[in-house]
């Protein structure tokens, strides 16, 4: 995976606050892929399965040399990988055009009716649920399985059916918990299909996963799958809340919050607050070093800004306050996301150097060495 981190520094648990919101301001807005992206706030431990691979430079029919390959032509050239490896699990020809093909598809998968044809998407679905079928269950190690199958679950996600959810929900219980990560983030694609909805009861026993990488996934699942309302799912969040990591409680926080509830308001109280964010110690393991660090100022700004996007919509009096207190933070990605959040309109400034390092966690990518798809 593409890590910069396992953090697993601690901070002390939060007290809880219960109390829901009521009203119409209390319904959520729906879940797409850049709101979901906010419930991830630690990237290290979040960041999408998928991008845990080298980024493929030449993406099927970018060249004017070359034809446009269709979606039929990409499922074909993944059907033809026979799984061979040479020595040292370098790819071998075939291998690297199904991987490919496989980035390709769920790539292209983001703007499923540009692609595909209203009766085409069953059938398109079938053949993936097909090429799934091929990959044995995994393995109790702490590397990633093949790349053509968690590509394939992200395309298969994006066609929103009904069918793709089992054999995703199946792969929940994979042992290589890598693939569980990918299968959790693949259900939360899919709020929009009812069949996925009904299968949240499969999600929550995630949150206690033995690694915080899937707890963390499971979150933000959960903020998508479930309804507002669901107190099974609301207890299995505070209980994350009360004894999970910290990466694990800031993300049962921010996902309490997509359903309307304030119980972690002192943990997101803290997480609006640059100097909470700045008094913390990374600690973690990089190619075989210990590292010790800070956060950036890139990293701080990404959270705060997640933070701030994902809680604005509460209307709690406390929250509301830390996040008008952004306005004058000295980065301008803050204090615009402060202001938006205000339902103000960001005044205008001049160009300069913070301008610059206001990336955010729009799409769901790395935070170091790897790019969206």
């Amino acid at each position: 995976m593409l890590m910069d981190s396992d953090n697993t520094n601690r901070a002390a648990t939060e007290s809880r606050d219960p109390t829901p919101v009521s009203g119409a301001d209390a319904a959520p807005e729906p879940m797409n892929a850049q709101l979901l992206s906010k419930l991830f706030i630690v990237p290290a431990l979040i960041v999408c399965l998928l991008l845990a691979v080298a980024v493929v430079v030449v993406l099927f029919g970018t060249t004017t040399a070359d034809k446009p390959v269709n979606v039929a032509d990409l499922i074909a050239r993944i059907e033809l990988d026979t799984g061979e490896r040479t020595m040292g699990m370098m790819l071998m020809p075939k291998a690297k055009e199904s991987w490919q093909a496989s980035q390709e598809l769920a790539r292209r998968f983001e703007q499923r009716d540009r692609f595909l044809k209203p009766s085409e998407i069953e059938p398109t679905a079938e053949k993936l649920i097909a090429l799934l079928a091929k990959y044995p269950p995994g393995k109790k190690v702490n590397e990633p399985g093949p790349a053509q199958q968690y590509f394939l679950m992200m395309a298969l996600a994006r066609l929103e059916t009904a069918s793709g959810v089992p054999p995703l929900v199946a792969l929940l219980s994979d042992e290589n918990w890598w693939t569980r990560r990918t299968a959790l983030q693949a259900l939360a694609e899919m709020q929009q299909v009812p069949a996925a909805r009904r299968e949240v009861s499969s999600v929550l026993p995630l949150l206690n996963d033995p690694e915080p990488a899937v707890q963390i996934v499971a979150c933000a699942a959960v903020a998508c799958l479930a309804d507002g309302d669901d107190a099974t799912a609301q207890r299995a969040l505070r209980d994350r809340l009360e004894t999970g990591e910290t990466e694990v409680q800031w993300n049962a926080a921010l996902a309490l919050a997509r359903l309307g509830h304030r119980a972690g308001k002192l943990t997101l109280l803290n997480m609006l607050d640059r100097g909470y964010w700045e008094g913390l110690n990374l600690q973690y393991a990089e190619g075989g070093a210990f590292v010790q660090r800070k956060y950036t100022e890139a990293e701080i700004e990404r959270h705060l800004r997640s933070t701030i996007e994902t809680v604005a919509s509460l209307g709690d009096r406390d929250l509301s306050a830390a996040i008008a207190a952004l306005k004058q933070d000295r980065s301008i990605v803050v204090r615009d996301a402060a202001y938006r959040a205000s339902g103000e309109t960001p005044p205008t400034h001049e160009e300069g150097p913070t301008a610059s390092s206001g990336s955010s966690m729009s799409t769901i990518r790395p935070a170091a060495n790897g790019e969206e798809m």
